[in-house]
């Protein structure tokens, strides 16, 4: 389990201090703990959802917060004979703000992003104390069934690319799609490489197959194949396919992997049950979820993770 979804359990999560806070007070779900570089210590608070947090006396401070990641693309087929079969790009990692030096007193209120689901499939915007960052893209609905197919989406790091391709006897095989831009920007706060990871990371795009339907023996054979590409990593753009995952029915069961640090992982199900429900999605602050599959069983689009607020206090 991821150290994200670990600071959703709890209301009040404590590490390296003995003691519970008292300096502030925060309505909604949040995190604390102390950390350090060299010699220089802070006081590390995570605002995981919407809320207000009061400050008992003005503290000089440090901003880094991100947007939710974008859900990954659907999967299109036109079924027997597909004419065309097109899987859904990783969705994008949550665009980052931050701002240093601010002086905290008082009360400001955090809305956090969402992370990208079937309602709302582009990741939310994050807002506190006037700074705010909007969420990582899904892929654009034209990739779905109108060019250009298999994109993966944009933000702070790029979406994998899904893949596309028609049915043909010769097997002549799939096409890699489009990946998603990356924001060219470490998503690791605060540059602080000893005490965070980077984030935002992209989802992973799904892989495609494309199937002749035989009415004599009763099922398809898939005809050709192309797998997805991996997301994007710290603000660098995703992947495609490469070279030895595009072409006819070979070694076509292969899976794609999110970006470090929480993007979303495409399954690869290309016979067997339909991937269980919430397999590809994000699992760290601001990632984007795994583009559907297309393929016998199939895969679901995995969903964006939540972005995040946090707030560094020098001691």
């Amino acid at each position: 389990m991821s150290r994200a979804r670990l600071d959703l359990f709890a209301k009040q999560l404590i590490d390296g201090d003995a003691l519970l806070p008292t300096f502030f007070t925060y309505t909604g779900l949040w995190r604390y703990r102390m950390i350090a570089i060299g010699l220089q210590r802070y006081r590390l608070i995570t605002l995981l959802t919407n809320g207000v947090i009061t400050f008992d006396n003005p503290y000089a401070a440090d901003i880094w917060l991100c947007g939710g990641g974008g859900r990954g693309g659907l999967a299109w087929s036109t079924g027997q004979n597909s004419t065309l079969s097109s899987s859904g790009g990783g969705g994008a990692g949550g665009f980052f703000n931050s701002q240093y030096g601010l002086t905290l007193s008082g009360s400001y209120t955090a809305a956090i992003g969402p992370g990208g689901n079937a309602s709302a499939p582009n990741g939310g915007r994050t807002d506190f104390q006037g700074l705010f960052a909007n969420g990582g893209n899904a892929p654009p609905v034209g990739s779905i069934q109108a060019p250009p197919y298999g994109r993966g989406g944009n933000g702070g790091s790029g979406g994998g690319a899904g893949a596309y391709g028609t049915y043909n006897a010769a097997g002549n095989g799939g096409v890699a799609g489009t990946p998603g831009t990356g924001g060219g920007k470490s998503t690791v706060p605060f540059d602080d490489t000893f005490n965070f990871l980077s984030l935002c990371a992209g989802g992973a795009g799904g892989m495609m197959t494309a199937f002749l339907w035989s009415s004599g023996s009763g099922g398809m054979t898939a005809t050709a194949w192309a797998g997805g590409g991996d997301g994007g990593s710290n603000g660098g753009d995703g992947k495609r396919a490469p070279a030895g995952n595009v072409g006819p029915m070979s070694n076509w069961n292969a899976p794609t992997f999110g970006g470090l640090s929480g993007g979303g992982n495409a399954a690869a199900f290309p016979s067997g049950p339909t991937a269980p429900a919430g397999f590809g999605n994000a699992t760290d602050f601001g990632g984007g979820g795994a583009g559907a599959a297309v393929a016998a069983g199939g895969s679901l689009a995995g969903d964006g993770f939540p972005g995040v607020v946090f707030i560094r206090i020098p001691v």
